[in-house]
């Protein structure tokens, strides 16, 4: 198997069954890119939005829509064009309207776009990036979380680039493979349906090659970060293991479990924020940005 971004042939373990190119230094799964050139892969994962989110994973996904919409706004001015790409359950899309922009949603998994559509009452196209005839059209795209899904990066990054118009804004938001918690085998980010691994300075490199100039870097390391990977390691309920959703069993909500799990979480977060802002200050947090501009 050749690097899924500079196409070189040596490669060294990296870990748990991760290996990384001996030449340009991506991480990447073999076996789930393999397996991702016969099966719908990502299809099996992410089939529609789940429409009946919890109360605490949606003010999870208003969170993190602040700090997206924070960055952009420093780039990017009110009532831009902005694209979101893979667009889960909608919530960016709506975050993005009611901050002035004029936002637009694509989506690989056709019955994700539809639903995000529906949900939304905004225009979501289902199907590729490099299927969207709009050359040009956007002042800004978001892919958060998504190159880690696809196995030809620069490949997609380039349809974006594409897709900016004069001085567009990419804003790109993956795991980072070099955050502390991805030493552990319980890391989050460790996934069935990932097939290549970023760090800072990959994510950084595969930017360049679609021809973006790179303008901001950062990592951020989130609340439950600690917790979990701790906990899932402990526990070996590793990401791998789990059966895609459509035939995994969901734990019942409102639970003492579950109360007890949040309240856990809450408390180890808190305790470690100083720890977590330094982390994330070093270069070491759990997600990896990149803010990139066109020309």
């Amino acid at each position: 198997m050749v690097c899924p971004c500079c196409a070189g042939l040596g490669t060294k373990a990296f870990r748990f069954g991760l290996v990384r190119c001996s030449e340009c230094g991506l991480v990447y799964d073999p076996v789930a890119i393999e397996r991702s050139r016969t099966t719908a892969l990502q299809d099996e994962w992410f089939v529609v939005p789940d429409a009946h989110r919890s109360a605490w994973v949606r003010a999870f996904e208003r969170r993190n829509n602040r700090r997206t919409l924070n960055r952009l706004r420093t780039h990017v001015g009110s009532s831009a064009r902005v694209l979101d790409v893979g667009v889960g359950s909608g919530s960016l899309l709506l975050a993005l309207r009611s901050a002035g922009y004029e936002p637009q949603g694509c989506d690989a998994v056709s019955t994700m776009a539809v639903a995000a559509e529906r949900a939304t009452g905004l225009p979501v196209h289902a199907g590729p990036l490099d299927t969207l005839d709009a050359e040009g059209s956007f002042d800004a795209i978001i892919l958060n979380h998504v190159l880690e899904h696809t196995a030809d990066p620069v490949a997609l990054l380039t349809a974006a680039e594409r897709l900016l118009g004069p001085r567009g804004v990419l804003h790109v938001a993956v795991p980072n493979a070099a955050s502390w918690e991805a030493h552990l085998p319980g890391w989050t980010s460790y996934e069935p349906y990932h097939l290549v691994y970023f760090t800072p300075a990959t994510l950084r490199m595969v930017v360049d090659r679609a021809g973006l100039k790179v303008v901001q870097a950062e990592t951020w390391e989130p609340f439950s970060g600690w917790f979990l990977a701790l906990l899932r390691t402990a526990l070996r309920t590793h990401s791998a293991a789990r059966p895609p959703p459509a035939s995994a069993p969901r734990p019942p909500r409102h639970s003492a479990v579950e109360i007890a799990y949040r309240v856990a979480m809450i408390a180890v977060g808190g305790a470690l924020t100083p720890a977590r802002r330094l982390q994330a200050w070093a270069g070491f947090g759990e997600e990896a940005i990149v803010i990139a501009r066109k020309g």
